[in-house]
């Protein structure tokens, strides 16, 4: 069950959340609302929730008549795939017995499941000695790619220990192959007969089994579309193009050589970004605040903001443009080390030390030995404690007989000292990042750093998602920031700095500012992939498109983190779909309509979207009016949708909208067509097309009606053949003859030959002469 307060995951059975301890609240089988803890009946549909199983993974269905049930069915989603497979198969099954194959087969499978348990990857499939892998599905995570590198590099190291011991009962040691890839598939329920599986289908995981027969024993390669997503932070080292079996163009392969250890995460967010725009203030207010910790006073600067808004792209400007350069220690938190003890604080605190955090152990210790010798520490215990904090071997013990939990404390003081000395002879800056995720020993260290400072210079910084609540949010020398959604003039900045300080034509610039919806993230990287596609060209000093724009997709880089978002509410992202499919504006009124789930049910589906911030009531307070907070989590809610899907949800909608115009609603005609495009059905939306232009010749907007009877003509021509896509035809070329005719600025010639196209109907119509023709519609 997870915790709404700090996104923990507790088992099933939990009343309270065991990272934070928040109480956890009960979902309803039945409906899918939360309740508090203590409910015997669910508040919303009273359903008992004592009886209920745990949630499924999709909400009830949405009965016949309106939107079918998801339960069960598959997503399109981007899902990154590793193939892992062990080397020499054959030989060993030649070599062995079949019952220590099989003991030698479940060691290695034991031995991987570890390191795929630890990064939350789910296991699809045991391909005999192979292990297929998903990051990102059936639970997103925003970094998916990252989590699956971590894992290949550790599961070749877990072979490695492994190893050890096999050699010594069996004499033998195993090598493994480990291959990633990233991209959409197809994922959900395959099978029959009462058996099946959460399965990708598509050609992802294709092609990381093809990858894998290019990697060396005991190495992981991943794709080129996989480097993309995390050069930032591992060594890699090109493999060249290669042709893979069954697909058509060749691929580029990368080695990971290893973690990237020595560059901090500050130094890796600011490889390739774009300059700090927009963030002047805050930056102002972070060298204030500064200053004041350089005079003495103790400070703490809380840095709050939603994933995307810059809190990292802020603190490597801070870091760039702090006076007085101070030292950075940087100690940054991840998801997947939560129950590790300073495991955001442990890579920094070699980096104090100077050691090398990939480096050998034995030659860690030894740097740590050299490093307490020159020190001045009158602590005798110093080594060995530092020695047992950052998990090396040490041939000294500490002195005192207490327990390892007293022995950490010491450790922790001893830390806070070194700091302290550390500052008295450059100004230091403490920088926590993603608190959200931090373990309780970090922020214990943090206190203890606050309460130990003695007026020494030392500014901490912490930066939090707001769904987290630091315990130091009152007192003296406490400063708050929150980071919001860069303006519209800092967010063309943003582009034109990526588009090498040139504007983009004016609709492409005004595309990317909708859709980035003023979040950096989103901006850049949106603005990225569209100068690497090859649309556009620099012709004198200025970007034009070289070829038409292709449907617009959400970049590589952002959609496991917005997918992570509607995966985090599972029970309601069915009602997030069916409201992407009417638009990111949508009413109350027509989402029940679309889905017709009881009207208490709704509104709490409703409420808990307005929480988790996907969307934003609009307009009048009680109007029911609704918009997606940011385009992205629209266009991921819709994209996610299997296409047939699509069709269902547009085909509902515009039935819909269509009983709201025989009941008097002024919806507009081109809303009822887009919906019905969007079902493939042609041959009703051609008809709102013409009712749309005929609007627009009403008002006078001749051009728009000239556009919209085009387009409705290429959704005719796309049609088969028959009478009734004739008349619709017949009926919007004497439509487009009228506006020709009404629009003072068109050629004389294009009014005759649109003059003559609605004049001659049998002509133009389908192209062809019927045998008898009317010039009668209808």
């Amino acid at each position: 069950m997870r915790c709404g307060e700090c996104q923990f995951d507790n088992p099933a059975a939990m009343r309270f959340c065991g990272s934070c301890g928040k109480p956890l609240a009960q979902t309803c089988g039945g409906c899918g609302g939360s309740n508090p803890p203590g409910f015997k009946f669910c508040g919303q549909c009273a359903s008992p929730l004592e009886s209920a199983g745990p949630p499924s993974r999709a909400p009830a269905s949405l009965g016949p008549s309106g939107l079918p049930s998801q339960r069960g069915a598959a997503e399109r989603r981007q899902v990154t795939v590793l193939f892992c497979d062990l080397v020499g198969s054959t030989q060993l099954a030649e070599r062995f017995d079949a019952e220590d194959l099989r003991e030698l087969v479940r060691a290695y499978q034991a031995a991987a499941a570890g390191a795929i348990e630890r990064y939350e990857g789910h296991i699809a499939q045991y391909l005999g000695d192979g292990l297929l892998v998903y990051f990102g599905y059936p639970r997103a995570h925003e970094d998916a790619p990252r989590r699956a590198v971590l894992t290949g590099l550790e599961i070749v190291a877990s072979m490695a220990r492994l190893n050890a011991e096999l050699e010594r009962t069996y004499g033998v040691a195993l090598s493994v192959r480990v291959a990633i890839h990233s991209d959409y598939a197809v994922a959900g329920d395959v099978g029959g007969q009462g058996r099946t599986e959460q399965l990708a289908i598509g050609k992802t995981p294709n092609i990381a089994a093809r990858l894998q027969d290019l990697a060396k024993p005991n190495t992981v390669v991943v794709s080129d579309a996989v480097e993309r997503m995390v050069k930032r932070w591992f060594v890699l080292e090109s493999r060249g193009e290669h042709a893979l079996k069954g697909i058509s163009a060749p691929m580029g392969v990368w080695q990971v050589l290893r973690v990237n250890a020595m560059l901090t995460p500050l130094e890796s967010a600011g490889r390739g970004l774009s300059p700090l725009v927009g963030r002047e203030r805050e930056i102002e207010t972070l060298v204030g605040i500064f200053e004041k910790s350089r005079a003495g006073a103790t400070q703490i600067a809380l840095i709050a903001a939603e994933p995307g808004l810059g809190k990292t792209r802020l603190l490597h400007g801070f870091d760039t443009l702090c006076p007085g350069r101070p030292t950075f220690i940087y100690g940054g938190c991840s998801p997947y080390d939560g129950n590790t003890a300073l495991a955001a604080l442990v890579p920094a605190i070699h980096r104090l030390f100077g050691l090398d955090p990939s480096a050998p152990a034995l030659e860690r210790a030894e740097g740590l030995a050299a490093w307490v010798a020159t020190s001045g520490l009158d602590n005798p215990d110093a080594l060995a404690l530092l020695s047992g904090l950052l998990g090396l071997p040490c041939a000294a013990r500490p002195t005192l007989a207490v327990s390892p939990q007293k022995q950490r404390e010491h450790a922790l003081a001893l830390l806070v000292e070194i700091a302290v000395r550390a500052a008295r002879v450059t100004p230091l800056v403490l920088v926590i990042e993603d608190a959200h995720w931090s373990d309780p020993s970090t922020l214990a260290f943090i206190d203890l750093l606050r309460a130990g400072m003695s007026g020494a210079p030392i500014l901490t910084v912490v930066t939090f998602r707001p769904t987290f609540t630091p315990p130091w949010t009152a007192g003296e020398g406490v400063t708050r920031i929150e980071l919001t959604r860069v303006a519209d003039d800092d967010a063309r900045r943003i582009i034109r700095t990526l588009a090498g300080g040139r504007a983009l034509p004016p609709d492409i610039e005004r595309r990317l500012l909708e859709r980035g919806d003023g979040v950096p993230l989103y901006l850049e990287e949106m603005t990225k992939a569209l100068m690497e596609s090859g649309v556009l060209s620099l012709r004198d000093d200025a970007w034009t498109l070289t070829r038409p724009m292709e449907a617009e997709t959400i970049p590589a880089t952002l959609r496991d983190s917005l997918m992570a978002r509607l995966d985090r509410f599972v029970s309601v992202k069915e009602i997030a779909q069916a409201a992407s499919a009417i638009g990111r504006d949508f009413t109350f009124e027509l989402l029940a309509a679309v889905a017709p789930v009881p009207e208490p049910t709704l509104r709490a589906h409703v409420t808990e979207l307005l929480s988790a911030e996907i969307i934003l009531p609009v307009g009048e307070p009680g109007s029911g009016e609704y918009r997606f907070k940011h385009a992205l989590i629209q266009d991921t809610a819709y994209d996610s949708m299997l296409k047939s899907r699509r069709r269902e949800v547009h085909e509902h909608i515009a039935t819909t909208l269509e009983a709201f115009v025989a009941q008097g609603s002024d919806v507009a005609p081109a809303t009822v067509a887009r919906h019905w495009e969007g079902a493939g059905r042609g041959e009703s939306a051609a008809p709102w097309l013409n009712r749309a232009a005929q609007r627009g010749m009403e008002r006078g907007a001749h051009t728009e009606a000239m556009a919209t009877l085009a387009h409705a003509l290429e959704v005719l021509a796309a049609l088969p053949a028959s009478s009734a896509r004739d008349r619709v035809e017949l009926e919007t070329r004497v439509s487009t003859g009228a506006s020709s005719r009404r629009r003072a600025t068109v050629r004389p010639r294009w009014r005759r030959t649109a003059s003559l196209r609605a004049s001659s109907p049998c002509v133009w119509a389908g192209r062809r002469r019927p045998a008898r023709c009317s010039t009668r519609s209808g």
